[in-house]
C-alpha cells in the first residue's frame, strides 16, 4: 500500500515540476492550461505616486469569463514595479473575457465605479485609476525601480507546497495562508486558493527570496483551519514539500529546478480543473475578506503550591499571541458597518464565562436566504446558521477578534468584525468561617468552612494554621473538601488560612486572624 502511495506522490510531483519547467513564472492560481491554448495578458495598474496605496500590497481580483466566476478572496498580489505602478500577468485561453478590479485588502477597492475594468486578452493593458480608463499599448515604457540586491532581495525562488488530506475529507477547496518572514507578517484573509490535483491533494507555488523563512497553514475557506495544532508548518524554501494533514508532518520530496528548460515537453496534469469562486456582479463592490487567523490557545500555567508565606495576589496564566497575528483595531472593526453590526450581551466578562454574540444585518434583500458563520480568534463558534445570536464561551484573556461571515443563498457577500476584551480568569471566595467563636479551649472540635466560585476550572482547597511566633502547619492538603475539622493542641492566638485554586494556575487565599485558643 505504501509503495502505491509513494508512486502516486512521485507522479504528482513529477507532473508539477514538468509544468514548472515549461511555464516558469506564469503558473498561478487557475492558469494551468494547455500550452497551445495559453496567452499571457499583462496588466499594469497606475495610481498617483502620492497615493496611500504606495506603501501597501495591491491585489488584482479578476474573472476570465466576463464576470460569471471570479478568483477567490482578495485576488492575486501584484508586483510593485515603481511608485504608482503595479503589474500582474494573467495566463488564460485566447478567447477569455477578462475583467479586473483592485484592492489593498482593508475594504478599499477600485472597481471603476462598480463597472470593473475590461481588459484586452493577450495584450499589454494599462489601467489608469485617476482617468478610469484602460489603454492597450504594446510599446509602453513603464518606469521601474533599479534592483539593489539581486542575491537575497528578489522574489525569484519557487517553493512548491503539496497539501494532502484524507480522500474522504469534507473539504471541497483548500486555501493556503503563508508568511515568508517566519511569522512577522502573513498574507491577508483566508490566503490563496490552492489548485486541486486529485481527491485529497492540492498544491500551490510560493515566490520569495532565497533566504525566506516560510510558514504555512491551511483552511477550507469556511472557517475550518489546519494549523498543525496551532504551531503552523515550516516549509523549506526552494524545495517541494509535502504537508500531510493526517500525520502533521512535512517531508521534502525533491529540489525545484532553478532554470526552465525549453526542450522539455509540457505535461498537462490530467486532474480536476482549478475551482474559481463566484465574485459579486459587476454592479456590486467586491467584498473585502476579513482576516482570519488560526489562533493559539492560552498556555496553562503550572500549579502554584503555597509556601510558608503565600502570595495574596492570584497568579495568572500567560497568554500566547495568536499565529498568524494580524492586528485588528477599533478603526478596522468599523469597515463592514454597511453590511451588519456585531454586539454582545455583556461587557468585561472574564475567561471561562459565557457571552452572547449578536448580529444585525443592515442590508437585506427580500427572497434571499441568509446564513452566518461566527468566529472568535479564527475558531468557529457557530457555522452556517440562521441564528442572529449565539453563545460564546470565553477562553482567551485580552483582546479577542470576533467575525461574522454573511452568506446569501449560500454565497459569501461580506464579513463584519470587531474586538471583545476579556478579563483574566478569577476565583471569588464569598466566605471563610469557623463554626465556633474565638476563645475556645484546646482540643475543642472546630469546623472551618469555605464558599468559593470560579469562572472556569474545578476548585480545590488547602487549610493551614499558624500560631503567633510559630510556623504554618497544614491541616489538610489540597482536596475538594469545602470544610475541615481542627482540634487545636496549644493555647495561643492563631491565623487560619484557606488556599483556593482552580487547577489552572490561579491561587488565592482567605484568612481568619486573631483566633484565640485557651488552655483546657
Amino acid at each position: 500500500m505504501r509503495k502505491k502511495i509513494n508512486r502516486k506522490l512521485y507522479v504528482i510531483v513529477a507532473m508539477i515540476l514538468a509544468v514548472t519547467f515549461v511555464f516558469g513564472d506564469t503558473y498561478t492560481l487557475g492558469n494551468i492550461v494547455k500550452a497551445a491554448d495559453t496567452v499571457n495578458t499583462v496588466i499594469y495598474y497606475k495610481r498617483s505616486e502620492t497615493t496611500s496605496w504606495n506603501d501597501k500590497d495591491v491585489y488584482a481580483k479578476y474573472t476570465l469569463d466576463g464576470g460569471e466566476k471570479w478568483i477567490s478572496n482578495l485576488g492575486e498580489k501584484m508586483e510593485k514595479v515603481s511608485a504608482g505602478y503595479w503589474k500582474i500577468t494573467v495566463s488564460s485561453s485566447a478567447d477569455a473575457e477578462i475583467k479586473v478590479c483592485f484592492t489593498i485588502g482593508n475594504g478599499d477597492w477600485d472597481n471603476n465605479s462598480k463597472n470593473n475594468y475590461k481588459i484586452t486578452t493577450g495584450k499589454t493593458n494599462i489601467v489608469d485609476q485617476k482617468k478610469s480608463i484602460v489603454t492597450v499599448d504594446e510599446t509602453a515604457v513603464i518606469p521601474t525601480v533599479a534592483p539593489t540586491n539581486t542575491a537575497a532581495g528578489t522574489e525569484d525562488t519557487k517553493t512548491i507546497v503539496l497539501y494532502k488530506r484524507s480522500t474522504t475529507t469534507s473539504w471541497t477547496k483548500a486555501y493556503i495562508k503563508y508568511t515568508t518572514n517566519n511569522g512577522t507578517s502573513w498574507i491577508t484573509g483566508y490566503g490563496v486558493e490552492m489548485t486541486k490535483i486529485s481527491d485529497g491533494y492540492w498544491w500551490y507555488t510560493i515566490s520569495s527570496s532565497a533566504d525566506a523563512k516560510i510558514k504555512v497553514c491551511f483552511n477550507n475557506g469556511s472557517g475550518t483551519w489546519d494549523s498543525n495544532n496551532e504551531q503552523n508548518y515550516s516549509v523549506e524554501t526552494g524545495k517541494a514539500s509535502l504537508v500531510d494533514s493526517s500525520t502533521k508532518t512535512v517531508s521534502i520530496t525533491t529540489d525545484i529546478p532553478v532554470t526552465p528548460t525549453p526542450q522539455v515537453t509540457a505535461t498537462v496534469i490530467p486532474t480536476a480543473t482549478p475551482t474559481v469562486t463566484t465574485a459579486p456582479a459587476v454592479t456590486t463592490t467586491p467584498a473585502a475578506t476579513a482576516t482570519v487567523t488560526p489562533t493559539v490557545s492560552p498556555t496553562v500555567a503550572p500549579t502554584v503550591v503555597p509556601t510558608l508565606e503565600p502570595t495574596m495576589v492570584p497568579t495568572e496564566e500567560p497568554t500566547l499571541s495568536p499565529a498568524p497575528t494580524e492586528v485588528v483595531n477599533d478603526e478596522k472593526s468599523e469597515e463592514n458597518d454597511s453590511i451588519g453590526k456585531i454586539s454582545f450581551s455583556a461587557k468585561n466578562k472574564t475567561v471561562g464565562e459565557q457571552v452572547t454574540i449578536k448580529y444585525a444585518l443592515t442590508q437585506k434583500e427580500s427572497g434571499k436566504k441568509y446564513t452566518y458563520t461566527y468566529l472568535a480568534n479564527g475558531k468557529t463558534v457557530a457555522s452556517d446558521t440562521k441564528k442572529t445570536a449565539v453563545a460564546w464561551t470565553l477562553s482567551k484573556k485580552g483582546s479577542n477578534t470576533v467575525m461574522v461571515v454573511v452568506y446569501a443563498d449560500g454565497e459569501q457577500i461580506g464579513v463584519s468584525q470587531t474586538t471583545y476584551k476579556v478579563g483574566a480568569r478569577v476565583i471569588k471566595v464569598s466566605s471563610f468561617k469557623a463554626n465556633k467563636k474565638s476563645g475556645q479551649k484546646c482540643n475543642t472540635k472546630i469546623k472551618l468552612s469555605v464558599k468559593a466560585s470560579t469562572t472556569k476550572g474545578t476548585l480545590s482547597y488547602q487549610y493551614t494554621v499558624k500560631i503567633n511566633g510559630g510556623k504554618e502547619t497544614t491541616l489538610k492538603k489540597y482536596s475538594k473538601k469545602k470544610s475541615v475539622i481542627w482540634k487545636p493542641k496549644k493555647a495561643g492566638t492563631y491565623t487560619i488560612t484557606v488556599y483556593v485554586k482552580n487547577g489552572k494556575g490561579v491561587v488565592i487565599k482567605s484568612t481568619i486572624k486573631k483566633f484565640k485558643i485557651k488552655k483546657a
